[in-house]
Order: C-alpha cells, then structure tokens, then sequence
C-alpha cells in the first residue's frame, strides 16, 4: 500500500470490503462508506453479463423496467463523479473508472433492448397505438422481451423519456453512450417516438393508467413533463460522441417542446383525468427533469402535492390509491369503481418521494425544508439486518402501509397510527435518490454535478423580453415601388446577399428526410414539419418561408415574409343583387389595404399585441436562433426540386375586373339569367335550399323554428355505385331538414327536377362565365346527376361533376366566395389541414368536443384522432350537411388557435359542442340583421374565416357581438363589454339596477294609468321600442334613477331578450361558474339516491368512485347536462346546481332529505318558475301577456321566456326565485 503524509483529521481505518489498514481521510472514509451502500443495495442487482438491474427479484426474478434502471444508474454515476472529484488515490481513480463503465453498460443495454423493437418505433411514430409501442420492462438476462405486447402496459412516454435526458446529462459529463450512427439513427427515432408525447396517452408511471385499474390510458403531466425535459436535454447536448462529429447530433422540433410546455402548464398540478395530483409529479417540477419554466407554477404544485398526499413517512402516491393496503384484494387486477373510497386516507406513504423532495429543497436552497426532510429521512430508513457488522447500511423500503388492525383508527383521524414498511426492501428507485441525498448532503457533490446541461436554471434565470423579427421581402421591382409609396421600406428577394436563399417551408421537410433515416434498422424519416426559421446547411443561410393565410407562427424568432403581386391586388367582390345579396359588407374590403395595413403594423412595431422588429435579413443574422443541419455524408442540393403541376382547367374562366367599372367587362351574354330564366331559377332554387346549414335556431320564433327542425323533409341527393356505368342514375335519398317551404313546394321543385334536361344544363354552363351562376348549375348536376357523371363540357370526356366541382372550389377560394368554398369543400368530402392538430390541442387542455346535432347524432371527440377517423366521424354526423362539415372543422380550428393563444378563455368549460357553438352564430347574426333563421345560416356561410374567428372570439370572451358602423371598417364585428354567466353575479349586483326598477318599467309599458302623466311620455315610448326589436335603442331617461351612470345600465337591462341571449351563449360553451364540479360533488353526497337531471341520474356511487376535483366527475356531469338540447334551459339547471350547493348556508334546520328516491332538480326550477309568475302577475308586469295569464309562452321546457330573460343577480332576479324555491322543498315541515 502507497505511503503518504497525513494531515491532522486524517484516520487509518479499516477498509470495508478488504480488511485492509490504510491512511485515509474522514471525507475519503464517509466516501468508501457510501460505495458500500451501493454495492449492496444497488450493485448486487445487477446483471454481471448484460449490466441491466433487476427491480422485484422475488415477484419478478429477471425483468429489468427501463424506468427503475435509469434511476438505479442515477446513483451509480453520482458515485463515478464523487470519486473522479474526490480521488486520494490511484485506486480511487480506477473506483470512477469502474463506476463510469458499470453506467455506460448498462445504458447502453437498455439502448440494444429498444433497439431489438426499432420496427415498433417505426410503426408507432404513424400511429401511437398502444400495440406498437416499445416495451417497458426487458430480460436482464439476455435483453429480449419478457411478456406480450397486450399483456402489460407497456406504452409509458416517461420510461423513455428518462433515459433519453439521463442519456443526455451522461454524455454531457464525459460518457460516450452511443457508439455508432445505426444507434444515432435510433436515437433520433426515439426522439420521434417522445416527441408526441403531449397527446399520446399512456399508463404513466405507475403503469396503471386510470387509477381504477382498468387499463384506461390517460394523458398524464408526468409524462409529458418528462418528455419535454427529454427533448429539451437531447437538443442541448450536442454531439452524441463526444467529439465533435456533425453527424451525431441529434435534432428536435422546437414546436413539439413548446407544445409539450403549453400542455403541461395547463394540466398541472392535476396529473390526469382520474387524478387531481400525483407525488410522481415530483421529479418534473424538480431533479431529475426541471421541465417548469414557472418558478410560481412549481411551487404550487409543489404545495398540492404536501397539502393533498404528503404524510410522515413521505407521500401518497395519489388519492384513493389501494396499491398493496390492507384492504386490497390481491387475487384482482382491477378495482371495482365504487370501492375506490374505502382506500380514502389509508393510502401507502412512499419514503421515495421524501428523497425528491430533500434534492428539490438543496437545489432551491432551503436550508430549512433540508434539515427537516433529513431528519424526517432518518427516521424512516431501516437497517440492512443482512449486514448488522455495517450499521451505516440503510434500507429504503417501497412503502408504509396502515397494518389491518389499524385501518379504522386511521380512517378517524389521518396520520394518528404507526405504519410498517411494505413492499420491496430495498426499492432500488428510492434507494439510489437515498444516495444522491447522502452525496448532497455530505458535500461530496453539488447541485451542478448533478445537472450537467444547468436545466435547473431554467426556471430562475432571467430572460430578456420576447420579440419577433420579422424581414418583409419584395417579390419583383413593381412590388417594392408600391410598398415605397406607403412608406415601407424593403428589399426584393433578387437584391439578397449570396449566402441567403429564400425557399418555401415545404422544403424544409425534403432537407430533413435525412435525419434520423437508417436503412439497416428499417427506420424512415419523421413526417413533422417545421415552420419559418433560419437554417444553416451546405455554406449557405436558407430562410423558410411560410405560405400566405397560412398557419399561425406565434413564437418563431424570425418571420420572413414574401410579398407578390397577388397580394396588393384591389379588385373586390361585388355582390349580384339577385343571387348573391346575403354576402355581407366585409367581403367587399381590399386585400390590397388589408396587407398593407398589416405591414404598417409590422413596421410600427406592434401587431396583435406582440412586439415586433422589422429590418433587413443581415440585420438579424446575428440575433436570430439559427438551427444548423450537419449530415455525416453526401449534399442535400438534392433536395431543392420542386415538381408544380397545373391543375386542369375546364371552366370558361370569369374575366379579371378593371378598375372604374363595378361589374368588369362582362357583357349581358356572359349570363345566362335572362334567355333561361325560369329554368336557371329552378336550378338556383335547389341549390340554394341545400346550400344552407342545418339550424336549429333558437330566436325569436323559438318554438316554431324547433317544431321546423323536428319534422325533417326529403331532398334529392345523389347515390352513385363506385366502378359502375357512366349513366346517372337519380335517387330519392334520406331526410334534409329545410327551415322554410312546404310539402307542395317541394313536391312542385321535384318534378321539375326531373323535367329538366341535361342537355339544356350542359348549354347553360357552357354559356356562362359568373361563378355563382356556373356552380349553381353544377352543384344542380350534383344533386341531379351525381358526382361521376360525365358532361362532355368542350366536347372533351372526361369531365365528371366532381372534377367541375374541384374548380369551382378553386375559383371560389381565389375569388374569396366563401359561401360556395365551403359547399364545394363539403361536396368534396374535404378536411382542414390544421383539424387534427386542432382537436388535439383542445383534448389536451381537457377540452372534448362534440360535433353532429345535439339529441340525435352528436358524437364526442374524447381523445386524439388521426386524419381517416376524424374523417368518419364528421361523415357519420354531417353526411346530409355538407356546409356544417367545413364550417364545424372551420370552427375548431379556430378553437384549437384560441386555447393556444388565449387558455384562459376555456377556463369554465369541458366540453364544446360545435353544433350549439353554429346555432348561436347564426342567432347572433339574425339578431344583428334583423332577418329570420335560413336568412342568418346563409350568411353565416358567407362570412370569412377570420370574421368567424373574430365572432367566435366575442363569444367566448363573454362579450355581445355588435356589428360595426359600415364597409370598409376594421373590423365587420365589434363586442360589446358585457360579461356573460352566473360566475359573474357579484359584477351584476355592482353595476346593474335590480329587478324591481325592470319590473317598474313594465309596468309603465302595460298600462299608462298606473304612472303619472308627467312620467308617461318619456316611459312609454322607449319601454315600447325596446320590445320592438332586440337591437332597440336603450332606454335611458328613467326619472327617478339615482345617476347618469345608473341610467345607462339600467337601460341595459330594458333590451329585452339580453339575458335569453346570455343563458343561450353560456349553454351552448358549456360555460359553467368557477368551481362548481367540486361544489356539484359536495352536493351529490348530500342526496344518497343521488340528482336526477331530465330523467338522467347523478348518483351517489360516482363520489365514492372520484374525488371532488376530478376531472372524470366533470365530465361526467356534462354528458347528463349534454342531454339537454336547450342551451338556455340547460344554463337555467346550472344556476339551480349552483345554488343547491348552498343549502345548508339558506337553511338552518338539516335540509329534508329525500331518502326513498334520487331528486328531480327540474323540480326546483318549475316551483321557481310558478314563485316568478304569481309574483310578476301581483305586480302587473309583461308577464301577465303570457304564463301570468294562463297562456302558455314558447319558453324552452315549459319555463316562462321572460324568467330566462331575468338577470341571475338582485333582489328579484331569477337566484332570489331559485333560493325561495329551494327553501320551500328543503326546510323541515
């Protein structure tokens, strides 16, 4: 043994393992101690041939889990770097040696064992199934699989998250993991395989799924938190060797990390669906992932998680979890729903989650919380009674369960008994957290050796404010001159610098066909785009543009924009009197001044909020975040050809419009309105009637419009046999409804659709060169002929209906006709690019969607679709409307941008029902326009994507939609600053008058002998205009109100119909009051037999199943309110809801009980209803018109219209009525 000068506090001891006598320091000796402790509790697990770790060895004697690996090693590398930083010795060295080897080895087994599945990555990157994902768990023995595909739940995101960012830090620290570029290749693919992880559910960490057990997948914020730890990590470390070399570096998409950072802030700090939070969520929050940027988002999750699990021998995992208590019944896979609450505050305390939380508190730098965490350690571990000659050996345990016999006490009063440890001893996973604790705690390491890639920076460090630059480019010298002339300067894409070439986005996905791509593992290139950026490759800077109305780019470091001569065009569409009068003012605006108003923005540097800077490409080279694509062989000039095929022209094509005409230079004979006029109006006729949307409007002519609705009538539609003969063939098919119009009418329309030629068709488009006037006359092929059916237009074959159709909605789009667009789009059984990505971005901020007409085909979206399933699910509930196919896809895609951009509008809401959400569009716009239930559905479908956003918009912020002063504005819409729903009722009572001052009015509207004559003609007349029409003027000039202010406000609440409106926009979101699912749960355990709400019944087993603030019970209320078709009555039952919640606050006797039978809540309402009547009618109010005379109102369900149309708030608004009633039913007799 080497000799060597001691200092003071140097000790000869014994060496541990040899025996041995040697000189060695007390931090050396504290050292040596702690690699005992790993050798054996951690190292004796581990398989000396493939280097992998075996977790259960009584259970399951050879499985090594991916997970429990991964953090076993985690251990085995703090110690290799204690060692390399504390070496006294040569032996030392050879310890950090061997320790470092022990880690590579078994990283890199874990990589073949994955690697034996490359063919599922494969298959899982196009389809996430469940049967295509990599396994979990392998044979330590020889690295194969050791149970089925569907025998396990397998698919676990966070498993392979963990070990691509513990792959990353390793490699980051000096370990070279990957050793060739097959396994770069793999790599990148698991890169893939993770990169979904924000909408791929799977079983979580606990490999359970639903906390029933049921082999339910969920999406789970721990998993989606490792992801993006996972991606982040793998993106930063650079080269996988170690060396320098380009071509081991591997590539993430910065859209798939800000996806999985949006999500994972929404979701915490719920865990998932079933479970409100989860102690897993631990080492997301902190080590090992740091995946929170919100330092305030942390910490309350952090603070749930010790409120809601935490206990003193560490934390629950999630509530109501039996895993391995007393009360379990092992001999069962799953749990039965309603024994969920028996396992209710007797769940397993995990010392596991103690480690996590003592790393989280020495890198927060709470020396409080770590002296408290270490002593609460110390007190939990359990001696090795293997090794009772080693006293510094301490066991962790998996868990701490209440003994049997100890069960009820624990029940009374939580945290009152001993507990006795449980499970396996030593856990390997809480065991090697044990040790990093010990090396941080002893200072053999600091927080930073643990972090190579500083990912704990994340959080704290400082960032600079968030611009956008943006580079706006001239197409040619004629486009430079007109931006000249509204004083914007630019450059044309000719007069760029050499080394910057200017490509469309779509070549981006040509360039990175090369990555990841590996032709011996049978691995294809990822099918992910990205969006505009500036990429280095081959010498040269290429800048990627994205396409014009494309979609959005929020968050890109740079935006080039490519302006052409198409963009600055002034014609405008001009509406035809006759068939096109419907289409609104706005489509009349200049795209010309809209783009250059939109540049002026730009260069004023704001737009829609966000900061902006323009300037010239070399002006920002140096600024901007340039990705490099460094390929380890060949070139990727290659990959710059682009094939543009034309599309086939059939139609005779319209003439551009000149300026200083309003029609253009069409002659009376481009049409062909005059010489056929009787029979191109039969044509217009038809196609009008099935241009329009199904509507069940609920305005003003409520009940007649539903009774329409409700008896259905048939139109023609074409049935054609795929592969058959070129005859058409005409088929009377199933049902459309048809708003307006009578059987006669259309028995009259369908002999003469019979009757008409085709030949006389086929003249009358090939002599017409109006759009409307062509499509018309196809669209009346469609329906007569079907799609296939050859019209020899030009005398050529070949030109079926469909391909007609195909320009028309061309033409349609590049004339901006949207009303035929999204005809010709729904004929074509078109899908929106952006609609899958849409859904998914709702479902994972836990917003479902239903599509179809509420009560007869609605179908929810309940989790994340592919293109061909989205595809038959709007076929199976639009297959008779083509119209409301594009516009629902239209309107999720807009709800997918908004809950990106704007989550907090979504707050009160779980599921979105589109086909309400079209409803009231088009009530909205029949109110605004003064026209009836068809009229506005027509509109509806002429308005513009972004007007329909902008109107959808309005709605969701709770604001009134107003439409502007005229043509040629900003914007078509305006809102009205009016907060719609319950949730809002302290605002009512601030700024509206009460109920009497409305009643008051009535009055004075009914009868002038009640009022003074001095009152008279100023009341009257106002009172009598604001039952006129819904867009009146306010009354304001009421005598005896207390101010100006007050005055307008209480004409406010004159408009009749404002609240009606109000009840029917909150019903058709779903909009409910904050809290009120927990609240609803409170009061369902008060009722035994439960709530029924139209005949569907809420019961009390669903609260032993879930806990108060789960999202399942939520979910669950809105499939019974869902059943309800009337949003206005459907928001009535919510305030009923919310208010019952209060029972024991309005009552001071124990409320009565029903306890033979589940309440009706429809009950409360009604007697509410008869308490509003009767008094109404003492006053003499409007209500004495309708029920408080006896004379049955079309209110929805047989509630009065004008309780609907009653403010929620004051002394005599509908919550004072919906509280007497309540008292009445409940208070003891």
């Amino acid at each position: 043994m080497k000799c060597r000068v001691q200092a003071e506090s140097d000790t000869e001891v014994n060496d541990p393992l040899s025996g041995e006598m040697r000189a060695r320091s007390q931090s050396g000796v504290r050292l040596d101690q702690l690699m005992v402790v790993v050798q054996k509790t951690i190292l004796l697990s581990q398989d000396p041939v493939t280097g992998l770790f075996v977790s259960n060895p009584e259970r399951y004697p050879s499985h090594a889990w991916i997970r429990d690996n991964v953090y076993a090693v985690q251990a085995v590398w703090a110690m290799h770097r204690a060692y390399q930083k504390r070496a006294e010795f040569d032996e030392d060295l050879v310890k950090a040696h061997e320790l470092g080897l022990n880690c590579v080895k078994c990283m890199q087994s874990l990589l073949e064992c994955m690697l034996r599945q490359a063919d599922k990555v494969e298959l899982f990157k196009r389809h996430q199934r469940k049967s295509d994902c990599l396994h979990a768990k392998y044979s330590a023995k020889n690295k194969a699989t050791v149970i089925g595909d569907n025998d396990w739940g397998h698919l676990q995101i966070d498993a392979v998250s963990i070990y691509l960012l513990i792959l990353a830090q390793m490699t980051a620290s000096g370990l070279q993991i990957v050793r060739n570029f097959d396994e770069v290749a793999f790599v990148q693919n698991l890169v893939y395989y993770i990169e979904t992880g924000y909408r791929t559910p799977d079983f979580g960490t606990w490999e359970r799924g639903d906390k029933t057990n049921q082999g339910i997948r969920e999406l789970n914020a721990s998993s989606i938190g490792m992801a993006k730890a996972a991606l982040q990590a793998i993106n930063d470390v650079g080269d996988l060797f170690g060396d320098g070399s380009k071509g081991s570096i591997i590539h993430v998409l910065p859209d798939e990390i800000q996806q999985c950072s949006a999500v994972l802030c929404n979701m915490l700090p719920r865990e998932s669906f079933s479970k409100e939070t989860d102690a897993a969520l631990l080492s997301i929050i902190s080590f090992p992932a740091f995946a929170v940027d919100d330092s305030s988002l942390a910490t309350l999750t952090r603070e749930t998680i010790l409120a809601t699990l935490g206990g003193r021998y560490g934390c629950k995992r999630f509530l109501r979890d039996g895993y391995k208590t007393a009360l379990e019944d092992s001999t069962r896979l799953h749990y039965i729903n309603c024994e969920l609450q028996k396992f209710e505050n007797i769940e397993c305390e995990w010392p596991l989650f103690l480690c996590n939380l003592y790393i989280d508190a020495v890198y927060r730098k709470d020396e409080t919380a770590v002296n408290a965490l270490w002593k609460q350690l110390q007190t939990i571990m359990i001696p090795d009674s293997r090794e009772s000659r080693l006293n510094f050996v301490q066991l962790v345990p998996e868990l701490f369960k209440v003994p049997a016999d100890k069960v009820d006490m624990e029940r009374l009063k939580h945290g009152s008994q001993n507990r006795i440890p449980g499970g396996t001893i030593p856990f390997l996973w809480a065991q090697s957290l044990y040790v990093l604790c010990c090396l941080l705690h002893d200072r053999y390491l600091t927080p930073a050796e643990l972090d190579p890639l500083s990912r704990r920076l994340l959080a704290t460090e400082k960032r600079p404010p968030c611009e956008v630059q943006v580079v706006v480019l001239a197409e040619d010298r004629t486009v430079k001159e007109e931006l000249t002339q509204n004083d914007i300067d630019v450059q044309m894409v000719s007069e760029l610098e050499s080394k910057y070439a200017v490509l469309p986005a779509s070549i981006l996905a040509k360039i990175l066909q090369r990555v990841g791509q590996s032709t011996k593992l049978n691995l294809s290139v990822n099918l992910s785009l990205l969006h505009p950026s500036l990429w280095t490759c081959v010498g040269r800077i290429w800048c990627m543009i994205f396409g014009w109305n494309s979609v959005s780019i929020s968050g890109r470091p740079l935006v080039v924009l490519v302006i052409s001569n198409n963009m600055l065009q002034t014609n405008s569409i001009m509406d035809d009197d006759t068939s096109r009068s419907f289409i609104t003012d706005v489509t009349q605006k200049s795209q010309k001044s809209t783009v250059l108003g939109a540049l002026k923005k730009i260069k004023n540097g704001y737009i829609g909020g966000a900061r902006v800077v323009m300037g010239d490409i070399s002006d920002f080279s140096s600024t901007t975040s340039v990705s490099k694509l460094e390929f380890q062989d060949g070139t990727v000039e290659e990959f710059f050809s682009i094939d543009v095929g034309a599309l086939p022209r059939s139609l005779p094509r319209e003439k551009p419009y000149e300026s200083g005409t309003p029609r253009g230079p069409l002659k009376r004979s481009d049409s062909v309105r005059g010489r056929w006029f009787k029979q191109f109006n039969t044509v217009q006729a038809a196609s009008m009637r099935h241009r329009s949307i199904v509507l069940d409007s609920n305005d003003a002519d409520l009940l007649k419009l539903r009774l329409a609705n409700a008896a259905a009538k048939k139109i023609m539609k074409p049935t054609v046999e795929e592969e058959e003969a070129t005859q058409p063939q005409t088929h009377l098919l199933s049902s459309y409804p048809d708003s307006i119009g009578d059987n006669n009418k259309e028995r009259l329309q369908h002999s003469q659709l019979e009757e008409m030629k085709v030949s006389d068709l086929i003249t009358m488009l090939a002599e017409t060169t109006l759009l409307d006037e062509q499509a018309s006359i196809i669209h009346f092929l469609w329906l007569k002929l079907g799609p296939n059916f050859d019209t020899k237009l030009g005398s050529s074959t070949g030109v079926s209906v469909r391909l007609l159709i195909e320009e028309v909605y061309i033409k349609a789009c590049e004339s901006r006709d949207w009303s035929w667009a999204r005809l010709a789009a729904g004929l074509l059984g078109k899908q929106l690019d952006e609609l899958e990505k849409a859904v998914t971005h709702l479902l994972v901020r836990q917003k479902q969607i239903t599509v179809g007409m509420p009560s007869k085909n609605e179908e929810a979206i309940t989790s994340p679709k592919n293109k061909e399933e989205l595809r038959q699910i709007f076929n199976r509930c639009y297959s008779e409307d083509p119209n409301s196919l594009i516009l629902a896809q239209e309107l999720i895609v807009s709800l997918g941008s908004l809950v990106r951009t704007d989550p907090k509008l979504f707050l009160e809401m779980f599921r979105l029902r589109i086909s309400l959400i079209i409803q009231v569009l088009a009530s909205e716009l029949a109110r605004l326009r003064h026209v009836n239930a068809e009229t506005a559905s027509q509109q509806l479908l002429s308005v513009s994507p972004f007007e329909l956003k902008c109107m959808l918009l309005s709605l969701l912020s709770g604001r009134l939609l107003e439409e502007s002063g005229g043509p040629g504005t900003e914007n078509e819409f305006g809102v009205k600053e009016l907060r719609t729903g319950i949730g809002s009722f302290r605002k009512q009572i601030e700024e509206r008058k009460s109920m009497r001052e409305r009643a008051k009015s009535m009055r004075v509207q009914r009868s002038n002998e009640n009022l003074s004559e001095k009152k008279s003609p100023k009341l009257v007349p106002s009172a009598k205009l604001s039952l006129a029409s819904l867009t009146a003027p306010v009354v304001s000039n009421v005598d005896d109100s207390p101010s100006d202010s007050e005055d307008s406000l209480a004409g406010e609440e004159f408009q009749f119909g404002i609240w009606l409106r109000h009840r029917r926009i909150d019903g058709a979101l779903n909009r409910v009051p904050p809290d009120f699912y927990a609240n609803l749960w409170e009061t369902v355990r008060v009722f035994s037999h439960g709530l029924s709400i139209d005949g569907i019944v809420l019961s009390y087993g669903l609260t032993q199943e879930m806990t108060r603030k789960e999202i399942k019970f939520a979910l669950q209320v809105e499939q019974v309110l869902n059943q309800i078709a009337e949003p206005e009555y459907r928001e009535m039952i919510v305030e009923v809801l919310t208010l019952m919640g209060k029972l024991k606050l309005l009552i001071v006797a124990d409320p009565q009980i029903p306890g033979d039978r589940s309440f009706e809540i429809e009950f409360v309402l009604q007697h509410a209803n008869r308490i509003f009547v009767d008094h109404n009618a003492e006053m003499g109010t409007i209500v004495l018109e309708c029920c408080g005379s006896g004379i049955c109102c079309d209110g929805a369900r047989g509630i009065c219209k004008h309780f609907y149309d009653t403010a929620p708030a004051g002394e005599f608004g509908t919550a004072h009525y919906i509280i007497r009633a309540a008292m009445d039913i409940f208070s003891p007799s």
